[in-house]
């Protein structure tokens, strides 16, 4: 059972996007994310934990909540009261002051979070890898060095997009031969390409699968995640994880490992039945359009990393992170206690 209630957010990517597939003319014209509210609601889990108390999670619309849709329907899962929201600012509050115990977020935000608030929050488990993809239109590029003398659309300047691809063309020797025109928002880089500004753009889950959606004469050229796997193997392209608060680790170490191995099974499920999951995705209101979200769900990576798999993970991501911009993970490298094992 779940009650809901929302608080209204103007959310301007997904009004962008709608306008610019519609400036183009496109059959289809679908927002790739539901609208923007903050949504709390109880969700019951099994009948043996319905005594305990629930445990307080929060995630963003998008790949980093996909999982979640096939958790809260595991009867065998802790009971949760889940905060769903479009934008990490509705979460974070929550972590720092207690009353979320657990949330799934981005990776960079997880290692700042941990960084000021002393060790405050620690991370899990990586639950999401790469969702970024480079959409063509054309037949040009086929691998990495291929994007030599090009120039692509993209969205995140100064953060972590361009990190990650200028650490990707530094790794394949390409810094100065490809031109990225960084837009303020995933929807502008959309606009770009359906007003024929450009062919190429790097875009992520959900705004990938819903652009080729409505226009069929654009494709997938290169995965990023795989680009990645390739470059640099030592480490991996990590978009999101999922983090508890130290003081919930520590005091409910059964708890958080039964809803660690129920979010494992939930991943298990939502990659191999992608078309079952989506039905639930959208009826939680992580994306809007169960075919677009059963598109996406294979581009989103979506894992449960623990252990040393996770460390290694992460770690190589975040270094790569600090490297170019300290900032973004903490100003601090290494990071001591980022782990709730640690």
């Amino acid at each position: 059972m779940r009650s809901v209630r929302s608080a209204k957010r103007a959310w301007l990517p997904l009004a962008l996007l709608a306008l610019a597939l519609l400036a183009a003319g496109c059959a289809k014209t679908v927002d790739p994310l539901p609208g923007g509210v903050t949504v709390s609601g109880s969700v019951s889990g099994s009948a043996s934990a319905a005594s305990s108390s629930p445990i307080n999670m929060g995630a963003l619309k998008g790949p980093t909540g996909m999982a979640l849709a096939a958790l809260i329907d595991d009867p065998s899962a802790p009971p949760l009261e889940l905060t769903l929201a479009a934008s990490p600012d509705a979460i974070t509050p929550g972590l720092i002051d207690g009353s979320l115990d657990m949330a799934l977020i981005p990776a960079n935000l997880a290692a700042l979070l941990h960084t000021k608030t002393a060790g405050g929050v620690q991370v899990a488990a990586v639950a999401v890898l790469g969702t970024l993809s480079i959409v063509e239109r054309g037949d040009s590029i086929h691998q990495f060095t291929d994007l030599a003398g090009h120039s692509l659309a993209s969205t995140g300047l100064g953060t972590t997009p361009q990190y990650v691809m200028d650490f990707l063309l530094g790794k394949a020797g390409l810094t100065d031969q490809v031109t990225i025109d960084y837009r303020s928002e995933a929807a502008e880089a959309v606009a770009a390409m359906t007003a024929g500004q450009t062919d190429l753009a790097i875009l992520p889950e959900p705004y990938t699968s819903a652009l080729l959606a409505a226009d069929d004469t654009l494709r997938i050229a290169l995965d990023l995640t795989d680009v990645w796997d390739q470059l640099a193997p030592e480490s991996q392209l990590v978009s999101a994880v999922l983090v508890a608060t130290s003081d919930f680790a520590e005091q409910h170490p059964d708890e958080l490992a039964a809803v660690v191995e129920a979010y494992r099974s939930a991943v298990e499920f939502t990659n191999q039945q992608p078309d079952q999951a989506a039905i639930g995705i959208v009826d939680l209101g992580v994306v809007a359009d169960p075919a677009i979200a059963a598109a996406a769900i294979p581009r989103s990576h979506i894992v449960a990393l623990t252990g040393q798999e996770m460390r290694t993970a992460l770690d190589g991501y975040l270094s790569v992170l600090h490297q170019a911009n300290p900032a973004s993970v903490g100003d601090v490298w290494p990071i001591t206690g980022l782990y709730v094992a640690d």
